[in-house]
């Protein structure tokens, strides 16, 4: 008697089989050995018990198992080796959860749980009495932490004595970080670029981080993909994720089935939309809120038993909310669009700096946005990009982050490789927007003022821009070390400290990394502050210089920023900024302070030639942006106390200097600005085609584009009236204004004179060069014509 077997429709979901074996194989099966003809059956009978035993479970099982796989059974005519496969594939089918548990199980991991009342804004007093609550979670994650970096000091110091061929504590470091999470991940990228702190081999290993972190599973985030966007249909067409109703139009036409790159908080998707744009779709890593908030809590109250041990007044845990504060927007992907848009609001004047646009019909919900989509970026890394575009990439990114740290004080706080591309038209892009720093108009001022005084050797103003932007106290202390207290001290004591130990480090004058290093060892005596500001700053300025460095060895830091910090002394927001600028351009008596102009001129051109031969190495000199980004600042909306200066100047002083032996260099200056202007009016009134090799570093922004032409209305409405303002005064000013005014006429006639002829040198000896170059270039295609055309002779 051959088995029974039901096979019910398994797409209504109801029972799968059900299987009975034959009365032969269950009487043979009694008898502990199957007689010689009954061998079959009782193998089929041994199946189909396993069957029966399975059909219970089967019942709460979506699964198919097809009726072909068991006709053989239900016709009795199987092969023992057959019924195994069938048991195989049944144990497969229950080994494997349902498709709606499965969904339900990755619904909990991705889930915050108990975590989630934490999203929203970082809110200190929450987090201490979140974890308050679980002080086991908290130890046994401060146990994980220490446990981890002993061992990793212990192989540090074991391979110190290796060839660096040989040592593994790179490949350690990296592994280290990558297993504690994205907050120490974000910790290994700023260590990636300083190969002078963690060596190379390890920097090599770091470097890594910055594009390649390891990915998380992509069912995982295809779930969230879908949770977040609120989409129940397929992900996209032959895609793996096909949702809870396969029948419906796919969410994108495109999508990759494997991550495009992974980062410390997530990992992005290429897709392409039903409309043709390609676009990035970045997914947050799962149960990255707890672990962002957890290590604040470690790090918070390792700050605070520091402090203790240290019996500083200070409150280092402020360093902690600082650093938690821009981590923590990052976990909303919303607030990372919103800071992008602002981003390029506030350096659009720039001209080359980009940054993707969002889709917010493809990003999360505001609040708890963990998916966010952005039109696709064309451009490459600096590690992929030619000598000459990696200069270019360096050069533009330079000028870019000393612009937000000197310039608007809205920072992106992450500079590092992975986060910024040369694309196609030569533009600067970048990347990832989640960790942003807003620096206080008087911070920035004390800084530009710094950064003079670093390249100026001033010591003495060096260390009173450290006062004034909290690095020291208003009375500098040292520490006695006889009693471990710190004591009031001279300000003359700590400028001598300061020059000696700057002086003698390597590149003490051209890098940040150099002032960092003096100041650690300097704190070893003298008590230095930590404002909260200062983590993400220094990450910012560190990562910049160890990218520069890796494109140009000689970079300056300093003079790289110089520009800008002249363009910022000059158009201060401040109260203290606006007097201290009065006092360093006017005597009390509105006299003119000449020697403090031709050293802001002096380093004006010092910046300039730097830039020049940088742009030559490059062969990009036809560049448009003004790279010394010092002209210009009349007609900015923060040149108004610039432009109060130069209203308030006495009229007599600056008509007897611009006349006077000691305003040649000025007039000098004038001369080379009119002979240019010039030039571009000649060359703008002429009509020729642009080379197709230069067209992308001519391409900027239509917003830069309105930005300079509002921009140069305001700089002409301020010096229409400055000049005649002036000029009235002279003019009412007496005999001695009238003398005056008589010489600065016939001094602007000379200069107009001398521009013209300038100019009109520059205009021939160009169209001379080009007419040069244009002949040689048409010699040398008719000797390749010819070459081709002649016969070769037979040897």
């Amino acid at each position: 008697m051959a088995a029974t077997v039901r096979v019910p429709c398994v797409a209504a979901g109801s029972d799968l089989c059900n299987a009975r074996p034959s009365r032969l194989g269950r009487k043979a099966a009694r008898r502990g050995k199957p007689s010689l003809g009954a061998s079959a059956s009782y193998g089929q009978g041994q199946a189909l018990r396993r069957c029966n035993g399975y059909s219970s479970r089967l019942r709460r099982t979506p699964q198919l198992l097809p009726y072909a796989v068991l006709k053989p059974v239900v016709e009795g005519d199987s092969p023992d080796n057959e019924l195994e496969e069938i048991r195989e594939s049944m144990e497969a089918i229950l080994a494997a959860p349902s498709a709606s548990a499965r969904r339900e199980e990755i619904r909990k991991e991705i889930s915050d749980g108990e975590y989630a009342s934490l999203r929203g804004e970082f809110d200190r007093e929450k987090l201490i009495g979140f974890f308050a609550r679980r002080p086991v979670v908290v130890a046994r994650r401060i146990s994980v932490i220490a446990r981890r970096a002993n061992a990793l000091n212990k192989l540090w110091k074991k391979e110190e004595s290796l060839p660096a061929s040989e040592r593994t504590r790179g490949g350690a470091l990296k592994e280290t970080l990558t297993e504690l999470g994205p907050v120490f991940v974000k910790i290994g990228q700023t260590l990636a670029e300083r190969p002078d702190i963690v060596g190379d081999e390890a920097a090599a290993q770091l470097k890594t981080l910055q594009v390649a972190n390891k990915p998380f599973e992509n069912e995982i985030a295809f779930h969230i993909i879908a949770e977040d966007l609120k989409w129940d249909g397929p992900l996209a067409p032959d895609h793996p994720y096909q949702g809870e109703d396969s029948t419906r139009k796919p969410l994108f036409k495109k999508l990759t089935h494997e991550p495009i790159a992974a980062a410390s908080l997530g990992q992005v998707y290429k897709a392409e939309t039903w409309e043709g744009v390609e676009v990035a779709v970045k997914v947050q890593r799962p149960g990255v809120l707890k672990q962002v908030a957890l290590d604040w809590t470690c790090w918070a109250l390792g700050l605070e038993m520091l402090r203790r041990f240290w019996g500083s007044d200070v409150d280092l845990s402020e360093i902690a909310d600082e650093v938690a504060v821009g981590v923590w927007k990052e976990l909303d992907y919303r607030t990372e669009a919103a800071n992008a848009q602002e981003f390029i609001r506030r350096h659009a004047f720039l001209g080359f700096v980009t940054a993707p646009k969002w889709l917010p019909e493809f990003s999360g919900p505001e609040g708890a946005c963990r998916v966010l989509s952005s039109e696709w970026v064309k451009g490459a890394h600096l590690s992929n990009l030619p000598q000459e575009r990696k200069l270019l990439l360096v050069q533009r990114a330079v000028e870019a982050c000393v612009a937000q740290l000197l310039y608007t004080g809205y920072v992106h706080a992450d500079p590092h490789e992975g986060n910024l591309m040369l694309c196609e038209d030569g533009r600067l892009a970048f990347l990832d927007f989640g960790l942003m720093s807003t620096v206080e108009p008087r911070i920035m001022e004390g800084f530009a003022q710094g950064i003079q005084y670093m390249i100026a050797g001033n010591w003495d103003g060096l260390v009173r821009v450290f006062r004034e932007v909290g690095f020291t106290s208003e009375k500098p202390e040292k520490l006695d070390k006889a009693t471990g207290l710190y004591v009031v001290c001279e300000p003359e004591e700590l400028v001598e400290a300061v020059r000696t130990t700057l002086e003698g480090e390597e590149g003490g004058q051209s890098r940040f990394g150099a002032l960092a290093t003096g100041l650690t060892k300097l704190s070893a005596d003298f008590k230095f502050l930590t404002p909260p500001y200062i983590v993400l700053l220094c990450r910012t300025f560190l990562t910049l210089e160890g990218i520069a460095e890796k494109a140009d060895p000689d970079f300056n830091i300093y003079m790289a920023s110089l520009p800008y910090a002249i363009k910022r002394a000059l158009s201060p927001v401040t109260d203290e900024g606006t007097a201290a600028l009065r006092s360093a351009l006017l005597k009390p008596d509105n006299a003119i302070r000449w020697e403090r102009l031709n050293e802001i001129i002096e380093q004006a051109e010092a910046a300039k030639t730097e830039e020049e031969e940088k742009l030559e190495e490059v062969k990009e000199s036809s560049n448009n942006v003004d790279m010394a980004a010092v002209s210009g600042v009349l007609g900015t909306l923060e040149g108004a106390a610039l432009r109060r200066v130069g209203y308030d100047a006495c009229s007599l002083s600056l008509a007897k200097h611009l006349t006077s032996r000691q305003g040649r260099k000025l007039r000098e200056q004038g001369i080379r600005m009119m002979a240019q202007l010039m030039v571009d009016f000649f060359n703008s009134r002429k009509e020729k085609e642009i080379p197709a090799a230069r067209v992308e570093l001519l391409e900027t922004s239509p917003e830069y584009a309105e930005i300079m032409k509002k921009q140069q209305l305001r700089q002409n409405r301020a010096l229409q009236v400055l000049l005649f303002g002036h000029l009235r005064r002279l003019r009412t000013g007496g005999i001695q204004g009238l003398v005056c005014l008589c010489s600065l006429v016939f001094v602007a006639m000379r200069m107009t004179f001398l521009s013209l002829v300038h100019a009109s040198w520059d205009i021939v000896s160009t169209g001379a060069s080009n007419g040069y170059l244009a002949v040689l270039r048409f010699l040398g295609s008719k000797k390749s014509e010819t070459r081709q055309h002649t016969p070769r002779l037979e040897s």
